[in-house]
């Protein structure tokens, strides 16, 4: 009998112990990702790329689309203005002065100056952008042959030479404006512009000399802004039928030469462009204006044209 009840709980206890220690099989399952095929994978990454991108970053990429017109450049040349650069020249053909159509054009609608009527009247012209000691010989020789002229002047020739800028004005002569620091106009701003001319008319002012409203543009360059924006303030511009190279100090003409030169450049209605700088000038000037009166010639004033 122990022995029955020995195997029988033996027996049970082996059953128990078997099913405490059962452990199913392990699956080796994949991935859920790992069980798309990959087209199927890209798909499902774009579509979260396109989720998760910002509105703002995709309103900016439509934007960039787009095609934007260019904005406009400002420039000195709005409103039909144009800032085209034109450099002044002159030609002397059949004992007229010409000069290039276009420039002529510009000169008439600005009340530009280049040339007087097609009398045997010339106007007498010089440029002072500094001293070189010929000035007071010059005054003296246009005092003693009764002659009037215009003197255009820089800001830094009235800033140096007061005394002879207010003895020009005090014998009769035009002054003329021919800006602050002689710029080439046609690179300048319509204020820039203002500037270098309102700039001269305050040194004379401080000089208790009235301003003026000639001006003539730095070695004869110009558009239609420089004329237009002169005009607008009651400046006008004064160019030349007639100029030769007689500025270089160290390569001065000769005297006789000088004065074949100046006198072959006479045509009626001639405005002779000189420079005070040239020794030549100072010496031949008297007798230029002797032989043009014994030639039937009188001399205007700009104040005329």
């Amino acid at each position: 009998m122990k022995r029955v009840l020995l195997f029988l709980f033996s027996a049970v206890l082996a059953s128990l112990l078997a099913a405490c220690s059962y452990i199913p099989p392990v699956q080796n399952n994949p991935p859920i990702s790992e069980g798309h095929p990959p087209e199927v994978i890209e798909e499902v990454k774009e579509e979260e790329e396109e989720i998760d991108l910002p509105e703002e970053e995709e309103i900016k990429e439509s934007e960039e689309e787009e095609d934007e017109p260019p904005r406009p450049v400002e420039t000195p040349g709005q409103d039909n203005v144009s800032a085209k650069s034109l450099s002044f020249w002159y030609q002397l053909k059949a004992g007229r002065v010409n000069t290039a159509p276009e420039i002529e054009q510009l000169l008439a609608e600005y009340e530009g100056i280049f040339v007087g009527p097609p009398q045997k009247t010339v106007y007498l012209t010089f440029d002072l952008g500094y001293e070189a000691g010929f000035t007071p010989k010059i005054l003296d020789t246009l005092q003693q042959q009764g002659v009037k002229a215009a003197f255009f002047v820089t800001g830094s020739f009235v800033k140096n030479q007061p005394q002879l800028v207010k003895r020009i004005a005090s014998e009769g002569h035009l002054i003329g404006n021919h800006t602050e620091s002689h710029p080439d106009l046609s690179q300048l701003s319509p204020s820039e512009i203002l500037h270098e001319l309102k700039a001269v008319d305050g040194l004379l002012a401080a000089l208790g000399l009235p301003s003026t409203e000639f001006f003539r543009p730095p070695q004869g360059v110009l558009s239609e802004v420089v004329l237009k924006t002169a005009g607008d303030h009651g400046y006008r511009a004064v160019l030349w039928s007639f100029a030769y190279r007689d500025w270089l100090t160290d390569n001065q003409p000769e005297p006789e030469l000088a004065k074949k030169t100046i006198l072959a450049g006479a045509v009626p209605g001639s405005v002779l462009l000189l420079h005070a700088v040239s020794r030549s000038n100072s010496e031949v000037l008297g007798e230029v204006i002797e032989e043009l009166k014994s030639r039937g010639y009188s001399f205007g004033s700009l104040n005329d044209l």
